[in-house]
């Protein structure tokens, strides 16, 4: 039997790089962990999961250079350890999933949120015209790029 997962994309891409760092494929790494989960909550007792054991939590090894850095930090100064620090950040900056609003709430915050539309105007009526927009990013990224290719002047002595 197989079911159907619906996940935001902030959650599809957090499952999406946990199963890179292990080699897996999304599939496989949220059937893998359900396992591991399951397993770990059955013998507990309880049988109830939290954000905190399904957070997609990577591991002080696969973190970058400066977020080790700040764990060793914070352990040096608070106790505990570098690993315990940086899931204690994962886990309060790891984004949540908002509840399923009702039709009626869903109404409301368009509502709110069209009060905005227009709110702005750069005085220029074709300021949004998107051939406009590329054509001005391509003049830019060319000067760049022939400022960078330019050899440099040598100042005289």
């Amino acid at each position: 039997m197989s079911k159907t997962l619906t996940l935001n994309d902030a959650e599809y891409e957090a499952v999406r790089r946990a199963a890179q760092t292990q080699g897996l494929t999304p599939e496989a790494w949220i059937a893998q962990a359900a396992h591991r989960l399951l397993d770990s909550k059955a013998d507990q007792g309880d049988g109830m999961l939290s954000v905190a054991d399904i957070s997609p939590y990577p591991g002080l090894e696969h973190a970058p250079d400066y977020m080790q850095a700040w764990a060793e930090r914070r352990a040096a100064e608070r106790g505990g350890t570098p690993e315990e620090h940086l899931r204690a950040w994962w886990e309060k900056m790891t984004p949540r999933s908002m509840p399923a609003l009702t039709d009626k709430e869903q109404e409301k915050v368009r509502r709110r949120m069209r009060r905005h539309f227009g709110a702005v105007s750069s005085g220029d009526p074709h300021s949004a015209d998107n051939e406009r927009i590329d054509r001005d990013l391509m003049r830019y990224y060319q000067v760049e790029a022939s400022q960078e290719d330019a050899p440099e002047e040598e100042s005289a002595p």
